[in-house]
């Protein structure tokens, strides 16, 4: 209404109106900020999946115990920390559960983490995309 008025006095015409104001500016330029910030985020982030378990290691070979309802998510080649020491998953044993071998942990029970998965948020989403793509397709 203010703006109508000033258009309206032939007097004013002459002057700048201003159509946005410096916070606006300032706000889009927070905007911007923003987003640049998660688009190079989802970049050089990890989102890592993980399985908590228990490990019994017996004579340099243990046995990782997890629940049994996420034992379809483990495969050999898969990360397991023991006790602040990682390695890889080197078979299955006959239940499905992992077994690894270490050298320098001795025998008993340990708290253990499976990593089951480390994907980039891009990937995440990427991969989002590109599946429901394939299934409009169908």
């Amino acid at each position: 209404m203010k703006i109508r008025k000033r258009i309206t006095t032939p007097e004013k015409l002459n002057e700048n109106l201003q159509a946005t104001s410096p916070v606006t500016w300032i706000l889009l330029g927070v905007v911007i900020l923003a987003l640049i910030g998660i688009f190079v985020w989802s970049f050089l982030a990890t989102i890592t999946y993980k399985v908590e378990g228990r490990a019994s290691v017996k004579e340099g070979v243990a046995t990782v115990l997890i629940d049994e309802n996420r034992k379809d998510e483990i495969h050999v080649g898969q990360t397991v920390t023991i006790s602040s020491e990682t390695v890889r998953i080197t078979g299955l044993d006959d239940d499905g559960r992992p077994v690894v071998s270490f050298v320098s942990l001795q025998d008993g029970e340990y708290a253990c983490t499976v990593i089951t998965k480390s994907i980039h948020p891009i990937e995440y989403l990427t991969n989002r995309w590109a599946k429901s793509e394939v299934k409009g397709s169908d």
